[in-house]
């Protein structure tokens, strides 16, 4: 367990005294994958991912990551500046330098202050000493007797200036500090650090620097303009228009979160087939739908999913409708606790499991059906429980453990037609399939919104696939 001890509490702790804290595990494999083929498409165009990128959002706003800059910090925040970096074999050495870069506008730099600005340091690969390993000098963020660093926002000064020749004693206090993929640090920007180069190792390493300082501070325009600062952390938004001319089809649409990616996509100017087993919420939700001014561009077919010759006909019409399809959400499912395997026969156990996996192998199979020709992207729903069990309702974990498998499986086989399949996993949502839902992480359906949108954007060369995108917090 680790003690997190808030910043100005009057107590000495690491982040005061060495100017660090960390490594800590944002716990994102999948989102950092994500990241890692983002970054490999974008070859050096790095700069300010926060504002052009949703992977990047969500990856800086992730709970663990997010849940401990608030622990340690506790205030207001503002997001002004994110930075990527790839080292390869040969590349040089970064030379010692801080990332202090203003105080408030164009104030002196004031080293004393060891409030109002700080960073997240996150590896994206491995950075270790065969990839690039980071070094920092502890304590070095705060006045040092002998030692003086020019006090001018970075603005005002040459871009050489910004590298520092560091005393021997400082020097013999440095450490090298090797992270993990997915493992992150939080330090003060004043602190004196430096990325050292590859060891003969043939691999990209990237890493991410995110610099925050407090709401209140004013931040130059010649370092930051208005657009470019965000509150942090950040709300995944989608672009507006992101899918415009796309053509989504979700099973399971009538209600809860796959009404609200329906919602979703048509607010980013997709169009939207929806398919339900029950008319009278077919009927309710493309009425509350339409109320957006959307009509021409939703449809609606009852369909019951786990029947594959019923399921087919809502992919008919879908192209007949649309005249393509480019998304599918696998969302329909059912979830009746069947109680314990002992107390239950084998049909009773086996009805829900099959239920479950049908309907996502018929959506499946008949997304590739209709996207193998131009590619596109395939979403199944999974459940945190597919992943951890859940007693007393081992028939539905075990569907969704077998539907995670699936769309792993899925996703190898047909990323020859640049189809990308992967699952998300929503967390707990306050739908009428959970009618006793409570507690702090409880979210909304419309919640999930962002990070379908997300999924359903996913570039055809280059994106995510064979996947998991969580959102559940704990």
């Amino acid at each position: 367990m680790i003690e997190i001890l808030r910043y100005g509490e009057g107590m000495q702790n690491k982040l005061q005294t060495e100017g660090y804290v960390g490594p800590f595990s944002s716990g994102n494999d999948e989102l950092l994958q994500a990241m890692k083929s983002e970054l490999n498409k974008l070859g050096n165009n790095f700069k300010n991912l926060h504002i052009k990128s949703e992977i990047c959002q969500s990856l800086l706003s992730s709970p663990l990551i997010a849940d401990f800059v608030n622990a340690y910090f506790g205030k207001s925040l503002k997001l002004w500046r994110t930075n990527c970096f790839k080292k390869v074999d040969g590349s040089g050495e970064v030379s010692w330098h801080h990332d202090r870069h203003f105080e408030n506008a164009d104030e002196k730099v004031t080293f004393s202050n060891l409030g109002n600005h700080f960073s997240i340091l996150l590896a994206v690969t491995d950075m270790t000493e065969e990839t690039g390993i980071m070094e920092f000098i502890p304590g070095s963020h705060l006045p040092v007797p002998g030692f003086k660093r020019d006090e001018r926002p970075f603005h005002q000064r040459a871009i050489q200036e910004h590298f520092l020749d560091i005393p021997e004693e400082l020097l013999a206090k440095r450490v090298s500090i090797p992270l993990k993929r997915g493992e992150f640090i939080l330090f003060h920007s004043g602190l004196l650090h430096r990325s050292l180069p590859a060891q003969g190792v043939d691999v990209n390493r990237y890493s991410m620097v995110a610099r925050l300082c407090t709401a209140d501070t004013l931040i130059p325009n010649e370092l930051a303009s208005p657009q470019e600062v965000v509150d942090y952390p950040m709300k995944m938004v989608a672009q507006n228009g992101s899918l415009d001319g796309k053509v989504a089809l979700i099973t399971g649409g009538s209600r809860g979160i796959g009404r609200a990616i329906a919602k979703a996509i048509l607010a980013q100017g997709g169009k939207v087939m929806i398919v339900g087993r029950d008319n009278a919420k077919l009927a309710q939700a493309q009425s509350e739908l339409n109320q957006s001014g959307q009509a021409s561009a939703l449809g609606s077919l009852q369909a019951d999913a786990s029947d594959y010759a019923s399921l087919s006909q809502a992919f008919e019409l879908a192209h007949e409708t649309f005249g393509k399809i480019d998304i599918v959400f696998s969302n329909a499912a059912t979830n009746q606790p069947a109680g314990v395997l002992e107390n239950m026969t084998v049909d009773e156990w086996m009805t829900p499991f099959n239920s479950n996996m049908a309907c996502t192998v018929n959506t499946c199979k008949l997304a590739v059906q209709y996207l193998r020709q131009s590619g596109g992207n395939i979403i199944t729903l999974g459940s945190g429980i597919g992943h951890a069990g859940a007693q007393g309702n081992s028939s539905y974990a075990a569907a969704k453990a077998a539907s995670w498998v699936f769309t792993k499986s899925l996703a190898q086989e047909v990323a020859k037609y640049k189809i990308n399949v992967n699952e998300l996993i929503p967390g707990p949502v306050k739908t009428d399939m959970n009618p006793n839902a409570n507690g702090a992480h409880w979210k909304e359906p419309d919640d999930i919104g962002p990070l379908a949108i997300m999924l359903a954007t996913q570039d055809l060369e280059n994106g995510a696939t064979g996947q998991c995108f969580c959102l559940k917090r704990f």
